[in-house]
């Protein structure tokens, strides 16, 4: 199972932190002294983040309506609206927003092009990004976003081109190795993946949550790829320490368990994840497991729901060798 379908859930969809990030910056740029100093950031973007990250849409948006600048007010309706999951609206006041003679067009287009990427329209998410990079060359935000989403979307020779520049142009930005790591996880290169993930941890760059959600679920990941079961399951257990309510991250320590014959540990595992999160891919992992412990009529139920949800051959093969009763 690709890298990517594991932690997918988290790269693009923590807006939050990018929206503390990237208005801060955004924010201090339109409040620099005259001596080019940075002034602190107003307090309403303050109550804003904090708002967002409580999940009080409609405060941070009551808010903004209330003390933000006309003609920044869209640039923040959109980011709210984005991570608010309210894509279209978000669209719309981006667009809005970029109209406007004052708008800041490198921040302006970086939210576009994340916001286009939500929308499936990944080469108008590029090339957004590309006008972003244009405008400011030498700050990394926009090549940031880029190399994440020929992460997220598998370009591997193109992406992989991309991030090794991205890496010699700004060897101090830590997220560069996040996305090489992925992309070389995803070419079925652990080696290098965990190189690039240590990278990132032994580099400067601050540590944001989902960064490290992404980096040790990323090392168990590439660690059990390369069939280190033990430094695996050690990354692995950092990560779900660290966040514990992250259901493919019970996958992934069942899996590694399975592998090493722990098979009580790795059914409570699958058991602990999100009905939502599993998938065919842990089916077989559970079913193998009642199948190992003699518990025939628990391996026929998840068996049974493989053949006749998935279509699966092998467990179709299954259910007759374990004599399971036909389910209609």
């Amino acid at each position: 199972m690709k890298l990517l379908l594991l932690i997918l859930t988290m790269v693009f969809l923590n807006q939050a932190g990018a929206f503390g990030q990237q208005l801060t910056d955004f924010t201090q740029e339109k409040t620099k002294g005259p001596d080019r100093r940075q002034e602190p950031i107003p307090e309403y973007i303050e109550q804003t983040y904090k708002s967002l990250i409580l999940l009080e849409y409609n405060e941070a948006l009551n808010r903004l309506n209330k003390e933000v600048p006309e003609n920044e007010l869209a640039y923040y309706q959109a980011w709210c609206h984005f991570i608010n999951g309210q894509i279209f609206d978000a669209f719309e006041a981006v667009n809005s927003y970029l109209k406007h003679p004052q708008s800041n067009k490198y921040y302006g287009q970086i939210l576009l092009g994340r916001i286009q990427f939500a929308r499936l329209n990944k080469y108008q998410s590029f090339e957004a990004f590309d006008k972003a990079i244009f405008v400011e060359p030498t700050k990394p935000y926009a090549y940031l976003e880029k190399s994440k989403i020929y992460a997220l979307s598998g370009n591997l020779d193109e992406g992989l081109s991309f991030t090794n520049k991205n890496i010699k142009q700004f060897p101090d930005e830590g997220n560069f190795y996040i996305y090489r790591a992925l992309l070389y996880s995803d070419s079925n290169n652990p080696k290098k993946a965990i190189g690039d993930f240590n990278a990132y941890l032994n580099s400067t760059s601050k540590k944001d949550s989902a960064d490290l959600l992404l980096v040790y679920f990323g090392l168990g990941k590439s660690y059990l790829i390369a069939k280190d079961y033990n430094n695996a399951l050690v990354q692995t257990n950092t990560g779900l320490n660290l966040f514990p309510d992250y259901s493919p991250g019970y996958g992934l320590r069942g899996e590694i368990y399975f592998r090493l014959k722990d098979y009580d540990s790795s059914l409570r595992d699958f058991i602990k994840m999100d009905e939502r999160m599993k998938s065919s891919y842990y089916y077989k992992f559970i079913a193998s497991i009642y199948e190992i412990k003699g518990n025939n009529e628990a391996a026929c139920s998840f068996y049974s729901e493989l053949c006749r949800v998935f279509q699966d051959g092998e467990a179709c093969s299954k259910t007759r060798k374990l004599k399971c009763k036909t389910i209609d």
